[in-house]
């Protein structure tokens, strides 16, 4: 089962997956969806990052200790916002231009489809 976590609770629920061990879990051939996987040990769930039309991604496929913060920023064209996931110890950035959709489940949910109801 998986739980969507509301915007305005993001960063507290980072602040909880900090230290995990983080992986791109799946994603669309053409990488405008993606999700990262964040896995942490004495948590039974998992949380999971999907990124909506994804536009730029930087860093490595896995990486241990995550530090990730999720936050918006100007794009290149004025009045337009885009998101950002960056884990700045980790050399890690993705950038969407729709949005990130957090949500927890259990770290064995196997993900194998974005048409798979969050």
């Amino acid at each position: 089962m998986k739980t969507i976590i509301e915007d305005a609770n993001f960063k507290a629920v980072l602040e909880q997956f900090r230290g995990s061990y983080a992986q791109i879990w799946i994603f669309s051939p053409s990488l405008k969806r993606l999700v990262i996987r964040l896995t942490k040990k004495g948590f039974k769930d998992a949380l999971y990052i999907l990124g909506a039309s994804c536009v730029h991604i930087n860093g490595p496929f896995s990486w241990k200790n995550a530090h990730l913060t999720i936050y918006e920023a100007e794009s290149a064209f004025p009045g337009e916002l885009i998101t950002k996931v960056v884990d700045e110890k980790n050399g890690f950035e993705l950038v969407t231009e729709s949005g990130v959709v957090l949500s927890t489940g259990l770290e064995i949910d196997p993900w194998l489809s974005f048409d798979d109801p969050i």
